[in-house]
């Protein structure tokens, strides 16, 4: 069975260097065992779309391949960010693109 399952566990840690994002992905296909550790992934590679919104206008969008991101100071600065933003993350498919989002509004 597949899954567009979101990711979850979406979090947020101030830094020094800016806003440290992560999550815990979600298996896309034979995730009911289990007796392992870590979930199949269920894809040919491991890759994930970042959104980032103020005020409903899209600031950033990012394409990465693990379960973080940092938000750099230097890239709100470029965004003109200046209080509190959305942020939406999904697993990207191969086959069908982006699946479902999981959001987390940062304050």
């Amino acid at each position: 069975m597949r899954c567009g399952c979101a990711p979850v566990h979406l979090r947020v840690s101030a830094s020094g260097a800016g806003d440290d994002i992560s999550w815990i992905r979600r298996t896309r296909i034979d995730g009911d065992d289990w007796g392992g550790l870590e979930v199949p992934l269920g894809e040919e590679s491991e890759s994930y779309l970042i959104r980032v919104f103020s005020a409903g206008a899209l600031l950033r969008e990012a394409v990465v391949s693990g379960t973080n991101w940092q938000y750099s100071a230097v890239m709100q600065a470029e965004d003109g960010l200046t209080g509190p933003y959305d942020l939406a993350v999904a697993q990207v498919s191969a086959t069908y693109g982006p699946g479902a989002f999981a959001h987390l509004a940062v304050v």
